[in-house]
Order: structure tokens, then C-alpha cells, then sequence
């Protein structure tokens, strides 16, 4: 491989960290579940109406530390593949970075057409602010 195909931002190399003013965005960890949990408790009727039913044969990655390590792998293979990227979306408050959300690219599509879709659920404690 030459070093242009590793510098080309297509290619496929450590884990993505999008840093902004106040917005961080990274792959999800084992580490992060304690907080993911602590969100997604705190919203679960407000992203209720909006997220597919797990199917009840699945563990629940809320309830289930192991389910969501699990969850956490699938994001890394499909992002090493290139299928897919995953992230955290933290935002910098007084104590450091707090988890608000995450966004996730999915069904990219390389080549000519270049594409993907993207979906994201957010803390509704942080939906609408700038």
C-alpha cells in the first residue's frame, strides 16, 4: 500500500475522534456503559417511539454490561470493514465530557457514488440547544 491510499480519508485505519469546540465525537467502549445506561434510562420514553423493538430473545445492552461490549465490537468490525461508523456523542461541561447521544453512519456505499445514511438519538435534556 503507498502512502497516499493511507492518507486518503477513506481508508480504513484507527478508530475516528471527531473533536469540536464543545462536541466530541468517538467509538463507544465497554467503559462508556455505565453513562450509556444512565441516558438511555433517564430517555426511554422520549426514544421509545422512535427505535425499533429488540427482539425478545436479545439481551437488553441497558441491562446487560456483556450485551453491550458486544454491541460495542459489531460497531468496531463494521467500521473496520468499512460498512459502517459508530460514535459517542459527548459534550464538554464543567466535569469533563458527558455523554449526550451518538450518531451512527451506516450502509456506506465507496466508490462513485459515495453515500451512506446516518442516525442519531440524542438526551432529550440536550435536544434543541446550540
Amino acid at each position: 500500500m503507498s502512502s497516499r491510499s493511507r492518507e486518503h480519508p477513506s481508508a480504513y485505519g484507527a478508530p475516528v475522534e471527531l473533536r469540536g469546540k464543545r462536541v466530541l465525537l468517538r467509538a463507544l467502549t465497554g467503559a462508556d456503559w455505565g453513562e450509556w445506561c444512565d441516558v438511555r434510562d433517564r430517555n426511554v420514553e422520549w426514544l421509545t417511539p422512535w427505535e425499533p423493538m429488540r427482539p425478545a430473545n436479545l439481551p437488553d445492552p441497558t441491562r446487560d454490561r456483556e450485551a453491550f461490549v458486544a454491541r460495542c465490537a459489531a460497531r468496531e468490525r463494521d467500521r473496520q470493514s468499512g460498512l459502517a461508523h459508530g460514535f459517542g456523542l459527548f459534550v464538554a461541561g464543567p466535569h469533563g465530557d458527558a455523554l449526550a447521544g451518538e450518531v451512527n453512519l451506516n450502509g456506506i456505499v465507496r466508490g462513485a457514488q459515495q453515500t451512506a445514511t446516518i442516525g442519531y438519538w440524542i438526551d432529550r435534556a440536550r435536544a434543541g440547544q446550540r
